[in-house]
């Protein structure tokens, strides 16, 4: 079995954690959803170099079919997280109709991993706490093994699919009866 080396690349004030699925701005722990994340790191791999959107949607959503909405969402997502903007871009430039460019000079550096600082970094939920040494780990994130989940999704078995399908069917029924 080969092992996957994780990195850490930095740019700006930016820190993104491969192995711990996020990004850290200014010192403050930002969440992220894992396949917005996944486009981030293919974008931070290539720097400066055009993306096509099929390369990007066949790299991060090979598992299944979607739309170029998907790919659109998870921008736009990374967008507000790292205060870019769409018409003055810092980080992630679009080439209408094309793809995408990320602009920044990305510094890579393997992840000796230490975990994260929990006296370093604020949790969005309790960034008004000045100097909290509290900090809660985010799940998946202890060890080598952890998986992100959307991997935890795939891995559901034949009973929790069935109950998923059937709630997600009784919600469906109780708010079109409304």
């Amino acid at each position: 079995m080969t092992e996957h080396k994780c990195f850490v690349f930095s740019l700006a004030d930016v820190e993104v954690r491969e192995r711990e699925y996020c990004i850290v701005k200014a010192g403050q722990l930002l969440p992220v959803e894992p396949k917005a994340f996944r486009v981030l790191l293919f974008l931070l791999r290539s720097p400066h170099r055009l993306i096509k959107k099929d390369e990007l949607l066949d790299a991060v959503w090979s598992d299944c079919a979607v739309s170029d909405n998907s790919l659109t969402r998870s921008i736009a997502l990374l967008r507000r997280l790292l205060g870019d903007d769409t018409r003055e871009p810092r980080y992630i430039a679009t080439v209408p109709t094309v793809g995408y460019r990320f602009l920044c000079d990305v510094q890579v550096v393997e992840d000796g991993f230490a975990g994260p600082n929990g006296a370093s970094l604020r949790h969005p939920l309790n960034s008004d706490e000045e100097n909290s040494s509290e900090f809660e780990p985010l799940q998946g994130t202890l060890g080598v093994e952890a998986t992100p989940p959307t991997a935890r999704w795939r891995k559901a078995t034949g009973s929790q699919t069935t109950q998923l399908n059937a709630q997600s069917r009784h919600w469906y029924m109780v708010s079109w009866k409304r």
